[in-house]
């Protein structure tokens, strides 16, 4: 019998698994698994905020709309080598802020417990921790949730108050 249901947190290995088990038959394997179609669907209905040079992305910051309209998951920082410590990770997070504090959404993302560089970032950013999952990913892999409130807009949305 089959059963359907919405996926769960629980899922997420099973269908990582399957996702790469059925990109395998694709006739374009050399490619990651939904990595082109994700990144286009995220470009298109995510916020997505880039830094370039020379025309070339040199980092990138995702912050995906969750089921509440009032809340983004920031997903997802990078940078090229050679390009940290120039504040352009920061940057990008602001931008990513700017947008979300126009929508009124508050922001979380998750991190490692021992990630202590990200804590001190998360704190630099008005994050507070509002979580510890035990094993969010497999059983040793723990995380710490992270959230920031919207910043109030001001009614000429030139000014944010942070």
């Amino acid at each position: 019998m089959i059963i359907y249901r919405t996926a769960q947190t629980s899922d997420f290995l099973d269908i990582a698994a399957l996702d790469r088990e059925a990109w395998g038959k694709n006739r374009n394997t050399e490619f990651v698994p939904d990595g082109e179609h994700i990144w286009r669907v995220w470009v298109e209905y995510a916020i997505v905020e880039c830094a370039f040079e020379n025309d070339k992305v040199i980092g990138v910051g995702l912050s995906i709309p969750t089921t509440d309209p009032k809340l983004y998951f920031h997903h997802k920082l990078f940078l090229r080598d050679g390009y940290r410590g120039q504040n352009i990770g920061s940057k990008l997070t602001e931008n990513r802020f700017k947008r979300t504090d126009e929508l009124g959404a508050a922001t979380i993302f998750t991190t490692d417990t021992n990630n202590t560089v990200m804590h001190k970032i998360a704190a630099k950013h008005g994050y507070v921790e509002v979580d510890f999952v035990k094993g969010y990913y497999r059983p040793n892999e723990d995380r710490l949730i992270f959230r920031r409130e919207a910043a109030t807009i001001q009614a000429d949305k030139k000014t944010l108050n942070l």
